[in-house]
Parts: structure tokens; C-alpha cells; sequence
């Protein structure tokens, strides 16, 4: 009786740990972590996951965002998923925008006007948002000043342009990824993202004092329903 007790509890651990490092795999896959999805991939002996192919390239492609050629990274997308730019205007929207962003920090102005007159305005001609957007950020052309205040002043605004230019590429880099992901035919959110926003939202609806248990996440990750 013992055996058979240790046995099916051998087997429940095993199947736990493996439903675990499914669910880490997903992660690791939509996050774009490829080294530690292949190396969990080869480890755990898991069955090839659908959100890694491709994996490298769309990484390469944050990375080019990231480092502010977003004109270059546009090309790869559009290489890499024909037509995904038509499925999605508000993405063509951003990446064009943030194309223009680039132009103006590098002093470009006849190429940044030149370029917001040829790829922007067509866009923004039904959209008042978008309009604004484009019309903010040709602004800072006009409001840049040759630094007249203090030296600590000019470098506090200048770490903040840095900070902000940073925010603004990996916020991209993520809603491409999370794109080309969907054009997969996958998930663009994690497993374990979407089990985390679970648990905080099942704590969240209990009252307080209440004797109600908040979901049992641990239980649902070894029966496989997560």
C-alpha cells in the first residue's frame, strides 16, 4: 500500500514539476529570454514550443529598437511577417512615430519634417490623437534651447530626454514583439503573467476577515490546468 502511495505521489510531483517548467518555458518564450528558453528546452526535455521559434530574430529586432534604429528594425518586421503592418495600423502608427522621434534627437530637422509630411500626416488625417502626438513631438524642434540655465539644470533635463527615449524604445520593442507574436498564432501574454494577475485578482475580491481561501495556484499548476 505504501508503494503505491509513494509511487502516485512520484508521479504527482513529476507531473507538477513538468507543468511548471511548461509554464516557464511560455514565460521565458514571450518575454523573449531565449537563452534561458533554450537551456530549460534541452534540460527538462520539454516538446518544442511553438512561441520559440523564431525567437532569435525577434529579439534581434527589439534589440535594433532598443538601440534606436527603428528604421532598420521596421524593414526585419516586415521581412520576417509580410503584411503584418496592414493588420495592424495602430503598430505602423508607432513604429512611424518613433522613426520620427529618432530623426528629431539626431538633429535631422529637414529629414524629420520631410518624413512627418510624407508618412505621418496621411495617417492622421481621420485620427485627432494621432495628429497630436505627431504635432508634439515636431514641437520639441521648436522648444529645444541652447541650454541658457546651469549646467546641473541642463544635465537633469538631459538625463530626463534620456530616461524618456529609452522608456519610449522598449515600450515599442515590447508591442512588437507582442505583435509578431500574435502573428504566429500565439499567445502575446504569458501563462504564468496571466497567472499571477489571477491570484492578485482573487485576493483582491475577498472581503476582509473573510474565511474564503484565495485560489489554490500551487493545486491548479500540478493538476495541469494552468
Amino acid at each position: 500500500m505504501d508503494t503505491r502511495q509513494d509511487q502516485d505521489g512520484a508521479y504527482a510531483g513529476d507531473r507538477a514539476f513538468r507543468n511548471l517548467n511548461r509554464l516557464m518555458l511560455d514565460y521565458f518564450g514571450v518575454e523573449g529570454l531565449q537563452a534561458a528558453a533554450k537551456t530549460l528546452e534541452a534540460e527538462a526535455e520539454l516538446p518544442p514550443h511553438d512561441v520559440v521559434r523564431g525567437m532569435a530574430d525577434r529579439h534581434a529586432i527589439r534589440e535594433t529598437i532598443e538601440a534606436g534604429r527603428v528604421a532598420e528594425a521596421f524593414d526585419m518586421v516586415n521581412d520576417m511577417f509580410p503584411g503584418i503592418f496592414d493588420e495592424n495600423p495602430q503598430l505602423y502608427f508607432r513604429m512611424r512615430l518613433q522613426q520620427l522621434v529618432e530623426l528629431i534627437r539626431a538633429d535631422k530637422v529637414s529629414e524629420a519634417l520631410a518624413f512627418a509630411q510624407r508618412e505621418l500626416t496621411p495617417l492622421t488625417r481621420n485620427d485627432p490623437d494621432q495628429l497630436k502626438e505627431v504635432e508634439y513631438a515636431i514641437s520639441t524642434l521648436v522648444v529645444r534651447s541652447p541650454f541658457q540655465d546651469s549646467p546641473e539644470s541642463r544635465n537633469k533635463m538631459l538625463e530626463q530626454q534620456r530616461k524618456g527615449l529609452e522608456n519610449q524604445r522598449r515600450s515599442l520593442g515590447i508591442r512588437v514583439n507582442a505583435a509578431m507574436i500574435e502573428a504566429m498564432g500565439c499567445r502575446s501574454t504569458s501563462q504564468l503573467s496571466d497567472v499571477v494577475r489571477l491570484l492578485l485578482w482573487s485576493e483582491s475580491q475577498l472581503p476582509a476577515g473573510s474565511d474564503v481561501q484565495p485560489l489554490d495556484i500551487a493545486a491548479l499548476v500540478e493538476t495541469g490546468e494552468l
